[in-house]
């Protein structure tokens, strides 16, 4: 029994006894009908979500028509909003030649330290510091908690923190309407509704999930999430999916300056467009590199299972150092006006060999260079 499930909906509507069972209790199962749960609340010691300001309080953003150029002035087409910059560039072979396995495990125990980074520092280089600052969906709240007991677990707790893992995964997928007995069936209204951070936040949960599962090196825990990486890919696709809409046609849920607090100073006055632009910047920055991460951490664990996998393609993101460590738009504004940003496709990225020195790229795209060109050609770069 799931003893924080309250009773499925036929149950209580019906007012009988439900044993809370899931995939469906044994009530519905009995009578041929469809089961299901209202979502779960989030547990006493979890921050609770600010209340959603009314449609009257958002702020419309205009970001038609401004983009940094290196002048310092501004131009007509914004260079990260662009309907061009959502491209996804695939490149569907068969690798016969996979990277190493060295390269391979750098790129996993990569992942999993920025995964600790975050918990540490409430950043890394695909989370940014400034993404989750104001509102907190409830769902990466709860993973990052779930994270923190796990890269805190001793020998003798480690079987009950796995358990937590499971159980925390299962609520994940039932509050987004996916059936546990059957991962390819989603809810159709699962996805419709959420806001870009909202994909953001479903994503990077059960991302946690998933990396903590497939390389514990837990059996059971690598056996049940194995066929959740389909589901991953499909969730992060609908995220960039949904980012290359809202982004593109400037349309927004909700007011990019949410993404900061207001307790941090404005240089240019509120809601200035240098500000809206970097809180937009965050926000579809954010979604690239997260797009990244998790298809890149999936095509890494087939490559150390299988000898081989397919390549998961590439999409634009920024390079430059610095600029997503910004903690200002002003700052963000100087470096944007200064020079080449390298925002660019990760299979473009080659040129970076000849034309940047290493220490002007930052940590993500140097890792984005070892895993798609190889460890002894960034090795040599950096010499």
């Amino acid at each position: 029994m799931a003893a924080d499930l309250k009773a499925c909906s036929g149950c209580a509507k019906a007012k009988r006894k439900c044993d809370r069972q899931t995939p469906a209790c044994q009530r519905c199962r009995d009578r041929g009908f469809n089961c299901t749960y209202p979502p779960p609340k989030p547990s006493h010691f979890v921050l609770l979500e600010p209340p959603t300001s009314p449609l009257a309080d958002i702020i419309p953003v205009d970001l038609t028509v401004y983009s940094p150029r290196r002048d310092g002035a501004w131009s007509s087409v914004p260079w990260f909003l662009s309907p061009e910059t959502w491209r996804i560039d695939r490149f569907p072979v068969q690798l016969t030649t996979a990277p190493c396995n060295n390269v391979l495990k750098r790129h996993i125990r990569s992942t999993q330290a920025w995964l600790e980074q975050w918990v540490s520092t409430g950043s890394n280089p695909f989370i940014h510091a400034h993404l989750y600052l104001t509102r907190f969906p409830s769902c990466v709240q709860i993973a990052y908690t779930t994270l923190s007991a796990y890269i805190n677990r001793t020998e003798a707790n480690t079987e009950t923190i796995l358990r937590i893992v499971e159980d925390r995964t299962n609520e994940l997928l039932l509050m987004n309407g996916v059936a546990f007995d059957d991962l390819e069936q989603e809810s159709s209204t699962s996805s419709g509704h959420l806001e870009i951070l909202d994909h953001l936040a479903r994503v990077h949960a059960l991302f946690v999930y998933q990396t903590i599962s497939l390389f514990d090196g837990d059996i059971r825990s690598r056996h049940l999430a194995e066929p959740r990486c389909n589901l991953l890919n499909r969730w992060v696709t609908q995220m960039v999916d949904c980012a290359s809409h809202s982004l593109s046609q400037l349309s927004f849920a909700f007011s990019p300056l949410d993404l900061i607090p207001s307790t941090i100073p404005a240089p240019f006055g509120p809601n200035t467009v240098t500000e809206n632009l970097w809180h937009s910047w965050i926000l579809s920055e954010s979604v690239r590199r997260t797009w990244l991460t998790a298809t890149g951490t999936y095509a890494v664990f087939h490559a150390l299972q299988q000898g081989w996998t397919l390549c998961p393609g590439g999409i634009m993101f920024t390079n430059s150092q610095g600029v997503w460590q910004a903690e200002t738009a002003s700052a963000w504004q100087k470096l944007c006006s200064q020079g080449d940003v390298m925002f660019m496709q990760r299979f473009d990225a080659e040129r970076l060999f000849s034309d940047a020195s290493p220490s002007d790229v930052d940590e993500f795209g140097k890792r984005m260079l070892e895993i798609t060109f190889g460890l002894k050609k960034v090795e040599s770069w950096k010499e």
